[in-house]
């Protein structure tokens, strides 16, 4: 491999994990997340529905 093919595959690996870093971060650490965790109680998810046969 000659040194300008390893100096892409770094770079484009670096970039690779600092942008995987900075999304976690971004969605770890947002104050809003905390808000959304549950879904709402009016949701009818018809499981306890007789079957339609």
């Amino acid at each position: 491999m000659t040194l300008s093919g390893l100096i892409v595959m770094i770079a484009s690996y670096l970039l690779v994990a600092v942008l995987m870093i900075f999304c976690f971060f971004r969605v770890l650490t947002n104050p809003q997340s905390a808000l959304k965790e549950h879904a709402p109680m009016d949701i009818d998810t018809q499981d306890e529905d007789p079957p339609l046969d």
